[in-house]
């Protein structure tokens, strides 16, 4: 028996481990503040964004959670929003941002916006679970 190869797509990868980062905690004081969740690799596979919300955030208007990179910091999360307690995951809540393949290295932020009157609660923490790419070659 044994493993032998084929042409397939899931054929060209090997040893996907799957990883989950560190959380990041996002904070009802960091509006507008992107946080540092991870730096992951070109070629990596992120598959979805976990939140866990402890402590609803209560800013009168909206309270959005973004995740991305500079310069487009909701690529992967965008306004998922964090008004009440709950574990959300970017791939029910904000489809089709995730699974997403990075086209390079990047450093994935999560980044908190309330509007209205500013929130006085609130957190949550984010982390990441994505796949590293590793490709096999044909012997």
């Amino acid at each position: 028996m044994g493993n032998k190869y084929t042409e397939s797509r899931e054929a060209l990868y090997e040893n996907q481990i799957v990883r989950i980062s560190d959380y990041v905690v996002i904070g009802f004081a960091d509006t507008g503040v992107s946080k540092k969740i991870a730096d992951l690799p070109e070629g990596a596979i992120l598959l979805d964004v976990l939140v866990n919300v402890t402590t609803a955030f209560n800013a009168s208007t909206t309270d959005y959670l973004d995740v991305g990179y500079t310069g487009t910091l909701d690529a992967y999360v965008a306004d998922m929003d964090v008004a009440s307690v709950a574990f959300k995951n970017a791939v029910q809540e904000t489809s089709p941002l995730c699974p997403a393949r990075l086209t390079a290295d990047r450093v994935i932020y999560a980044t908190y916006t309330g509007s209205g009157t500013a929130a006085t609660t609130g957190s949550c923490q984010v982390s990441l679970v994505w796949a590293p790419q590793q490709v096999r070659t044909k012997t």
